[in-house]
């Protein structure tokens, strides 16, 4: 950035395109650091200007890890395979993805996966083609392949006795 600013402004530049990029969509702190970092502001602004934001409110990556698994599990049906995922390749610490993915039990899970099989399937996943096409769509999902097989019985019993 230019030398005529002071570090100051600099910082405050930093914290209005922080803004900008947050205005978009909830990040990680580190998105938004790399993201400052990348429209050329020094390691020192970016990272006083990580600081106010996080004073601010607007940058908070324990809430962050909430508000994603709460949606991506609500939104998307994700498992929590996949949502672990995609919160570490965002950068967020381990230890608070792993305590936004404590707020579900395996029957939660469970039950959000049978869910989307009724969603998505005509009827019970009886031959080995169907259960091969559900087992795939929830291991792409994010479910485990344990859990995947449980939900495709479970989803079958239910299907048999409606």
């Amino acid at each position: 950035m230019s030398g005529e600013k002071s570090f100051e402004e600099l910082v405050e530049l930093a914290v209005g395109r922080g803004l900008r990029f947050l205005g978009f969509r909830g990040r990680t702190e580190i998105e938004t650091h790399n993201r400052l970092i990348q429209r050329g502001f020094a390691e020192d602004v970016v990272d006083s200007a990580i600081a106010r934001l996080m004073e601010m409110g607007y940058l908070n990556d324990a809430e962050f890890c909430v508000n994603f698994t709460d949606d991506r599990r609500r939104l998307d049906s994700w498992g929590n395979d996949r949502i672990r995922r995609r919160l570490r390749d965002l950068g967020a610490p381990a230890h608070l993805v792993d305590a936004a993915l404590e707020s579900d039990d395996t029957a939660g899970e469970l039950q959000r996966a049978i869910e989307l099989l009724d969603r998505r399937l005509d009827g019970p996943a009886d031959a080995a083609k169907e259960r091969q096409k559900a087992m795939g769509l929830l291991i792409r999902r994010g479910y485990s392949s344990e859990l995947a097989s449980n939900a495709i019985r479970a989803h079958s019993r239910a299907s048999h006795s409606d």
